[in-house]
């Protein structure tokens, strides 16, 4: 009998979690889909701007997974999860790292759009002075954030002193 009962209990329960779960699934609230929409936006300039010079990559990726840990978990993980995204965001997320590789990329690209916009380009002098301003105020950022975290390069397995 009392066995009986706590199937019964355990049966209802177990509706009660799988109705909730697909109102959840069913019905976003409109912040969501704004958040969602909003991430997916970020993401498109972030992959137009790995092909067109004139669009950063970087700082649209790192909106998007913004937008998408307020607006979808499941999102969120599945950017953080890519294998070319990934890393990289997780490592700014969690001690704002950047790698020593995007780092050098960044400085040679800004000198050579700096060097092109002052020498071969032919505006006015104050419109090159907050250019260069502006580009080598990134460029410091840039270089001024710490590499990649320290605890991540040493594991168990190759242990270095």
């Amino acid at each position: 009998m009392i066995m009986c009962i706590h199937r019964k209990i355990k049966k209802i329960l177990s509706h009660l979690r799988f109705a909730t779960i697909v109102v959840y699934a069913k019905f976003p609230t409109m912040k969501n889909l704004t958040y969602i929409a909003l991430g997916y936006l970020a993401l498109a300039l972030g992959v137009i701007g790995a092909f067109l010079p004139i669009l950063p990559t970087t700082p649209f990726v790192l909106l998007a997974a913004y937008f998408f840990s307020k607006g979808s978990p499941k999102l969120y993980h599945w950017l953080i999860n890519l294998p070319r995204f990934g890393p990289s965001i997780k490592e700014w997320n969690e001690s704002g790292a950047i790698s020593l590789k995007a780092k050098i990329i960044c400085v040679i690209s800004l000198t050579l759009v700096i060097g092109y916009l002052v020498f071969y380009r032919q505006y006015a002098i104050y419109l090159k002075v907050i250019i260069t301003s502006v580009l080598g105020t990134v460029m410091i950022f840039v270089c001024t954030r710490p590499g990649q975290v320290e605890s991540s390069k040493y594991d168990n397995k190759n242990f270095i002193l």
